[in-house]
């Protein structure tokens, strides 16, 4: 175990781990104490994923990320791709309060304007509009509709994150 000082001037703990029975002694130690509510499961449960007894939970997401079949931890088949884009500042901070009162993620609400977008056979996108303030933004998206996206994008001659902005119309408040 290491220490170094963060920004705040607080201790930050790093532990390295190497092995399946360090990371179960581990894990022994973090879950000790605890009750069904104050953690992660998705955590937990793969921590203990080679244990004798791995903590058992069905996944209950909509899309769930494992399953307990036959006494075995089966992970599913994600369709769930990481993507990294430039994508304007204030339309993401309008996102996330929208996100924050709908209890939701921004990607999904993004997900549910591009899917209505996808409906219209071409956009029109001013670039000279483009905004000013696009910041680094990554997330998660549904393979399937990524890949859509994309070809929308090359046929309307625009880039993703044009397509990603305007979609944004389309999500229902």
């Amino acid at each position: 175990m290491t220490t170094i000082e963060g920004k705040t001037g607080n201790p930050i703990y790093r532990v390295w781990m190497k092995g399946k029975a360090s990371l179960l002694k581990l894990a022994d130690i973090i879950y000790e104490n605890v009750n069904s509510h104050n953690f992660h499961v998705y955590k937990r449960v793969y921590m203990t994923q080679h244990a004798d007894q791995p903590y058992d939970v069905d996944d209950s997401r909509d899309i769930p990320r494992w399953k307990f079949k036959d006494g075995k931890l089966v992970h599913t088949n994600n369709t769930r791709i990481s993507f990294r884009t430039n994508i304007s500042q204030s339309i993401l901070e309008s996102l996330k309060q929208i996100a924050e009162e709908k209890n939701t993620h921004v990607n999904y609400l993004l997900e549910d304007g591009l899917k209505k977008l996808l409906t219209h056979e071409k956009i029109v996108v001013c670039k000279e509009l483009r905004p000013k303030d696009r910041i680094q933004y990554k997330t998660t998206y549904d393979q399937d509709l990524l890949i859509k996206v994309k070809a929308f994008a090359k046929k309307n001659h625009l880039f993703i994150n044009d397509v990603i902005e305007y979609s944004v119309r389309f999500i229902d408040d």
